[in-house]
């Protein structure tokens, strides 16, 4: 079992959860961690859809999902892209 929290810095928070820089098994990676008050369907579907994604539709452009744990919380473990979030990027070109 992975403890993400006793290595994670803190990357962002969002409606469904918190998002961390780790290290899983030695390898930078991003971590979702989901809220409580998350609809556990919800969870199991964004999981589906990275997975589908990570491995139908393997583009530079998709984030890989790595795995996933469900101790102590329910977490996404994907590839970690340092160049920020999406959002982030959306924001810069607006305003160029």
């Amino acid at each position: 079992e992975q403890d993400i929290s006793s290595n994670a810095q803190l990357l962002g928070r969002g409606s469904w959860g918190e998002v961390y820089k780790t290290l899983v098994r030695g390898e930078v990676a991003a971590a979702k961690v989901f809220l409580g008050d998350v609809p556990e369907e919800s969870m199991h579907r964004e999981f589906a859809i990275l997975k589908f994604l990570s491995d139908v539709a393997p583009h530079r452009n998709v984030i890989a999902l790595k795995g996933f744990l469900t101790e102590p919380e329910f977490c996404l473990v994907m590839e970690f892209c340092a160049g920020g979030g999406l959002d982030e990027v959306v924001l810069e070109v607006e305003f160029r």
